[in-house]
Parts: C-alpha cells; structure tokens; sequence
C-alpha cells in the first residue's frame, strides 16, 4: 500500500485525483492539502511514498516547495503548465501529468513509481545482504609465501603474532604463518565469532572448551569480557 498526499488549490483538480486514487486498490489518500504549507505538515506527520503536486498554488509554487523538502517522497507532477516540464524532471520528479488527464495516463504514472520503488528496495536487498556477507564472511584469503590461500574462517582457532607475521592455527593442529598483522585479521573476521584475549593472540569463540592454564594468554584487559562470552 502506497500512502499519498494530494496537493492542489482547486478543490475540482483535488477531488479528480482523488478519485483516480480510489480504483487503485494499493493506493491510499492520506491527506489532500489546498497549498504548499498544509503539505509540508503532513509530510512531517507521517510516511508519504508519493505525493501529487500542482506548480501553480498561492504564497508558494509546487516547484518552489519541492526544492525546500530534503528528503521528498516520489512526486508525480499534476499541471496546466507544461512549460515546466524540464525543471520537474531536473527535480527528479517521476512523472509529468498535464491537466486534463486521463485515468489510463494517470495509471501509467503510478505505474511508473511502484516500478521504481520495488528497484529500491530490490537494491537496498542486495546492498543489505552484501554487507552482511561483508561483515559475516564464511572464508578470507591469508596471504602466505608468494600465494593467497583460502581458508574458511570455521576453521581457524587461534591466530598469534609472530614478529612481522602471524601463526593461523586450524583444526587438526594446522598451522600456517601469514604475512599479514594481527590487526588486519581482527579487522577481516567477524567480531561475533573472534575476540583479542592479548595483545598477540586472536581466538575462535567456538573453539574454546574451557579456560585454564597459560597456553594462551590472556591480557587483564580481556579477562572479563572472555568470560562474559563463555559464560
């Protein structure tokens, strides 16, 4: 459902769109507004997703108002004027609708913003999902020797520093000496499943059965929060 907000100082042009508005069974009025002023209230009142906007309105003009919105919902022009036809689109306005307008133009028009609100969302899908796979990945590239080798990050237990290098420990005992810091390990994995227990050791959350001795320390710093998330 798309919330919209009808714009226009003629209550005649109000009440058409209004009307077109209702055959379209994901659409909703919610508010209709005489000037540019009343508008602005209802933007601040509540979510719009499309706003039907005439130019021509008293003390400020549907062109004027639209460049004071920061953040504007989708605009879909309704005019006598097409001489403003280039400054609507430079204003990123979805669609131009000349009075008087039919119903299968103005269907096209809110055709043309479901289309490009579902490509929003559909990016801001993808985009989401990008950094969570980012932020969650499931192996890294270490480099080691002359070569990039992968490994999958459930693999790693432990890493150390060692001078210029660091020690990746894996299951079954594996070691690999990388020639990366620490700190771009703790910066690559994810903070939910690795914590820096010293200065020189980074460890695998799942890979820690218990808390004792000294095979890897554990910098005072670090204690308490180790043992917060072993519970």
């Amino acid at each position: 459902m798309l919330n919209c907000l009808i714009v226009d100082d003629e209550p005649i042009a109000r009440q058409i769109v209004e009307n077109y508005v209702s055959k379209l069974p994901y659409l909703r009025v919610e508010k209709t507004c005489k000037n540019a002023f009343e508008a602005l209230a209802a933007l601040s009142e509540g979510k719009i997703d499309l706003m039907f906007l005439d130019i021509n309105m008293p003390q400020l003009s549907g062109m004027s108002f639209l460049k004071t919105i920061k953040n504007p919902p989708k605009v879909i022009i309704t005019t006598a004027y097409q001489e403003y036809a280039l400054e609507g689109f430079e204003l990123a306005v979805s669609d131009y609708l000349l009075k008087p307008f039919s119903l299968e133009r103005f269907i096209q028009a809110v055709e043309r913003v479901k289309s490009q609100l579902s490509d929003s969302n559909k990016n801001a899908e993808i985009q989401t999902n990008s950094e969570v796979e980012k932020s969650n990945p499931d192996f890294i590239f270490i480099k080691t020797d002359k070569r990039n080798v992968k490994v999958f990050v459930e693999e790693i237990t432990h890493l150390e520093a060692y001078g210029n290098f660091v020690k990746v420990h894996r299951k079954e005992g594996e070691m690999m000496l990388a020639s990366q810091t620490l700190t771009s390990f703790a910066n690559s994995l994810p903070n939910s499943d690795f914590m820096k227990v010293h200065k020189s050791f980074l460890v695998g959350i799942r890979h820690i059965d218990y808390v004792e001795g000294n095979q890897i320390p554990i910098g005072k710093t670090h204690r308490k929060e180790l043992m917060e998330r072993v519970g």
